[in-house]
C-alpha cells in the first residue's frame, strides 16, 4: 500500500497497519529470544517456535522504515495541499482582481505554488501527483504570462504612439510653420503610425489602437497638405522674386506691352502662394504692388 500507493487513501490505510504491526512487534515476548527458544517449546510440552533474535530485529528495521516512508509520504501530501492551495488561490485572485499591482502580486503567488510543486520528491505519491499538477500549471501560466507580455507590449506602442503625437502637436500646432517643421511633424506622426500598426489584431487593446491609427492617418494627410503647399508657395514666391529682378532690369529698355506681360506672369506666379503658408502674407504685399505697376502701365 505504501510503496504502491495510488492515492492518499493508500497511505492513510498503510500507516495504520504499519502502527498495527509495530503494536504487535511491541507485545511479542521478546525476552523469550534471549533463551533456547527449541529447548524451552520442550520444556513447554511440544510448542512450535521459529522466530529467532535476528528475525525479530529484521522485521523491526522493516517496520521502522515503513513508518519513516509513510512520514514521509504524510509530509509531502502536506505540502501537495498546501501549493495547491497557493496555486487555486492565486489564479482566482488574479480573475477577481483588477488592480495590475494586485494581479502581479497573485502571478507571483501562482509561481511560488509552482515551484512548491517542484520541490516535492518525485518519488513519493505526492511527487507523482504534483508531476501531472505541475505539468498543466506551467502551461497555463506560460500562456498567461505570454499574453501579459503581450498586452503590455501592446500598451507600450500606443503610449509611446501617444507620446509621439504629442511632439506633433507642438510642432504642427497653429500655422503656418516653415517646410522643415512640417516634414518633422510628419516624421514624428509617422513614427506613431508605425508603432500602432505593430498591435495584434488578437490584442485587447487592438480597437483602440485601431481608433488612433485611423486619426493618425488623418492627421498625417492634413500635415502632407500643409508641407506640400507650404513647397509650392515657397517655389512660387521664389520665382516670382526672380521675375521681378528681370522686370526691373527690362523695365527701361522693352515695351508697354512686353512688361505688362511680365508682370502679369509675376501676378500669376505669386497667386499660386497659398493661405495659411509663412510665404503668403510677403507674397500678397508683392502682389498688391504688382497690380498696382500693371494699371499704371495699361
Amino acid at each position: 500500500m505504501v510503496n504502491s500507493a495510488t492515492s492518499p487513501a493508500d497511505i492513510e490505510l498503510g500507516k495504520v497497519k504499519t502502527i498495527n504491526a509495530q503494536k504487535n512487534l511491541d507485545n511479542l515476548p521478546v525476552w523469550f529470544l534471549g533463551y533456547e527458544p527449541v529447548f524451552m517449546c520442550q520444556f513447554m510440552m511440544g510448542c512450535s517456535w521459529h522466530f529467532t533474535l535476528d528475525e525479530f530485529q529484521t522485521a523491526r528495521t522493516r517496520v521502522a522504515r515503513m513508518q519513516a516512508k509513510v512520514f514521509q509520504e504524510d509530509n509531502m501530501l502536506t505540502e501537495l495541499k498546501k501549493a495547491q492551495l497557493q496555486i487555486d488561490s492565486s489564479k482566482k485572485n488574479y480573475q477577481t482582481l483588477t488592480n495590475p499591482n494586485q494581479r502581479q502580486i497573485a502571478l507571483n503567488d501562482w509561481q511560488k505554488g509552482i515551484d512548491q510543486l517542484t520541490q516535492i520528491p518525485a518519488g513519493t505519491l505526492a511527487g507523482k501527483i504534483a508531476q501531472t499538477q505541475l505539468n498543466a500549471n506551467q502551461r497555463d501560466f506560460s500562456k498567461l504570462s505570454g499574453q501579459i507580455v503581450g498586452n503590455q507590449q501592446t500598451g507600450n506602442f500606443i503610449e509611446s504612439a501617444k507620446q509621439f503625437r504629442q511632439q506633433v502637436t507642438k510642432l504642427a500646432g497653429k500655422p503656418p510653420h516653415p517646410l522643415i517643421q512640417w516634414q518633422q511633424a510628419e516624421e514624428l506622426l509617422q513614427n506613431a503610425i508605425n508603432l500602432l500598426q505593430n498591435v495584434q489584431n488578437n490584442a485587447p487593446d487592438f480597437l483602440k489602437a485601431q481608433e488612433l491609427l485611423a486619426q493618425y492617418k488623418a492627421d498625417l494627410a492634413w500635415i502632407r497638405i500643409n508641407a506640400n503647399n507650404e513647397e509650392e508657395s515657397s517655389r512660387a514666391l521664389n520665382q516670382a522674386k526672380v521675375k521681378m529682378k528681370d522686370f526691373l532690369a527690362d523695365s527701361q529698355q522693352i515695351s508697354k506691352n512686353r512688361l505688362a506681360g511680365e508682370l502679369q506672369e509675376i501676378i500669376d506666379q505669386l497667386e499660386m502662394v497659398k493661405r495659411g503658408t509663412t510665404n503668403y502674407n510677403e507674397a500678397q504685399s508683392l502682389l498688391e504692388s504688382a497690380r498696382k505697376k500693371l494699371k499704371l502701365i495699361m
